[in-house]
């Protein structure tokens, strides 16, 4: 015997291939956003390979010193580089994913692209939902932190999740008290009809 899902919440809720293709829009930009970054902070890092392979090449060279002391150098500012851009990854990240939603109605843009938008439940015994405000920062912050646990297996655990739960919640937004909804100008999902 199989159990039927039964919907808790009084919302258009956003179906999971809406929520996979935001995602991916989603994601697909901030991996733009952090490649363009990196690829800036390895300039460093190409050049001190270059002037290692040079005195590699010639040891002899009077110059040589010189060129390793510079790699070694440009090596340490890569490093550093590489520890903060790491960082601003983090917090693109987290503006992104997190501030963003509370100044554009619970959306990204991948989740504007799909017409879909976070809410906030505000009485889960009721169905009761409001639109993401100003302060619903931990809301968010939780849910983009569970984005880990969600996203393993190439985010198995999330569609598992969101496929079986009633609300069509993953563990970030089940934790959260969030759900994803589609947005008024969404259009309504196809009805049909037997003859």
């Amino acid at each position: 015997m199989s159990e039927e899902k039964v919907q808790t919440l009084k919302a258009d809720l956003a179906p999971l291939e809406k929520r996979i293709f935001a995602g991916l829009i989603d994601w697909a930009i901030m991996f733009v956003v952090v490649l363009v970054v990196e690829l800036l902070a390895s300039i460093p890092s190409w050049i001190a390979t270059g002037l290692l392979r040079r005195a590699a090449a010639d040891p002899f060279n009077p110059n040589y010193s010189q060129w390793v002391a510079t790699a070694a150098t440009l090596g340490i500012i890569s490093t550093i580089l590489y520890i903060f851009i790491s960082l601003i990854a983090l917090v693109a990240a987290l503006f992104y994913f997190v501030w963003w939603p509370t100044k554009r109605n619970g959306q990204t843009i991948g989740k504007k692209m799909q017409k879909t938008k976070v809410v906030i439940i505000e009485d889960p015994d009721k169905g009761k939902v409001r639109d993401v405000a100003k302060g619903d920062l931990l809301p968010l912050f939780l849910r983009w932190l569970l984005m880990i646990v969600d996203g393993i297996l190439f985010g198995g655990v999330g569609l598992f999740l969101i496929y079986s739960s009633p609300d069509n919640q993953r563990l970030g937004d089940q934790i959260a008290k969030t759900a994803v909804v589609n947005t008024e100008d969404a259009p309504a999902p196809k009805k049909t009809t037997k003859k």
